[in-house]
């Protein structure tokens, strides 16, 4: 061999580094074999030591393994194809793998080779069981189902949605009401409206759930069902609105005057009509006044057990001025009220002159006259 050639082969291994035994640099990782399920990434760390006193440069490869997982060394985001080492020193990587969701359930294997000087000097072998997606459900809950308000009010509930799946998905949220109710969907302490959530596998997402009804509702309980669904999972919570009744009153003259005409010792009629314009039945219903001093005012009827909703009946109040009443005009003020609800009207009465003293009076003029025109002839006489 000349002395040219030795120099090159000197040259090199110089260049290559020095040749390593077999376990000078070892590859290891804690979880030599695992469970995956279909389409969800695996990752778990990988340790490379360098057991000599020199620095070693280490080339690394998956030298074996299905290629459309796309097996790969990384570190902070970076493939990692060669490492350096100092004496005995280690460096840790992440060997990380997304299986095909169209993948075979089945065992599979990699297997990592570390190379230095062009030589392998360690292999790991890793092996990845495949199985079908575990899907536990979701689960959908809240602490207050059962809330109570008026018709026309917006109802607020907390819920709790979990996906107890072994994989990230999407929950959608819809609701199952009568018609004229609707429910809006928002994350907790979030303002914008959506019909899905994204939750990671075996985490829980918090949901805020607004329910409003018509304007008009009678009394009694609704039913508003909230529903969690993906593929086949689902899950769904009964929600119970009770609507208290409204208290509502309508009092008013048949045709909406509010004035009227009466006279000293006689009796006016003046209709009304009572309506119930809320929700719930009014027990009870009374009527009372505010007449001048001396007047007398009735009701018929006088009184009314119940008043269904939307029902109304006809009420006459019967007005009466006082016999010393002088001629002009009044107010009265006429009331209808029930447990919880009541309307007044205010009635500009005017008060005339009875029609019979009237002619008195115009009997007494005419007297007087005649009795001027008598004295008038007789005395012109003289």
């Amino acid at each position: 061999m000349t002395v040219f050639a030795v120099a090159a082969i000197a040259i090199s291994l110089a260049i290559a580094g020095p040749v390593l035994a077999e376990g000078s640099v070892v590859l290891s990782t804690t979880y030599p074999s695992v469970v995956a399920d279909k389409g969800r990434a695996l990752t778990f760390p990988v340790e490379v030591t360098n057991r000599t006193g020199d620095f070693v440069t280490v080339d690394l490869r998956v030298a074996e393994g299905p290629a459309s997982w796309n097996p790969d060394l990384r570190d902070r985001g970076f493939s990692i194809r060669t490492v350096m080492l100092g004496p005995d020193k280690a460096q840790s990587l992440e060997f990380s793998a997304t299986p095909p969701a169209n993948a075979p359930s089945g065992d599979y294997a990699f297997l990592l080779r570390a190379l230095a000087g062009g030589a392998t000097v360690s292999e790991l072998r890793v092996m990845v069981t495949l199985r079908d997606v575990v899907s536990s459900g979701i689960t959908l809950a809240t602490q207050f189902p059962n809330v109570r308000g008026q018709a026309g009010s917006t109802f607020s509930f907390k819920f709790d949605l979990a996906n107890k799946a072994g994989v990230e998905r999407d929950i959608g949220l819809s609701a199952s009401a009568a018609q004229g109710w609707e429910a809006m969907f928002k994350p907790s302490f979030e303002s914008k409206q959506v019909s899905s959530f994204r939750v990671k596998a075996g985490e829980t997402q918090g949901v805020d759930v607004d329910v409003s009804g018509p304007q008009k509702l009678e009394a009694g309980e609704y039913k508003v069902v909230i529903v969690a669904s993906a593929g086949a999972d689902k899950a769904e919570v009964p929600l119970t609105i009770a609507i208290a009744g409204q208290s509502r009153l309508a009092f008013g003259t048949s045709d909406g005057r509010l004035n009227t005409r009466a006279t000293v010792d006689q009796e006016t009629k003046l209709p009304f009509i009572l309506k119930n314009t809320g929700s719930a039945p009014l027990p009870r219903l009374t009527f009372s006044s505010s007449p001048p001093e001396g007047w007398q005012i009735a009701f018929q009827p006088d009184r009314v057990d119940e008043l269904a909703p939307e029902q109304q009946i006809d009420v006459t109040a019967i007005i009466r001025p006082s016999s010393r009443a002088l001629a002009g005009d009044y107010v009265v003020s006429l009331t209808a009220s029930a447990p919880g609800a009541s309307d007044s009207k205010s009635i500009r009465v005017t008060v005339e002159t009875p029609t019979t003293w009237g002619i008195v009076g115009l009997l007494a003029i005419a007297g007087v006259l005649g009795g001027l025109g008598w004295v008038f002839v007789r005395y012109s006489r003289r």
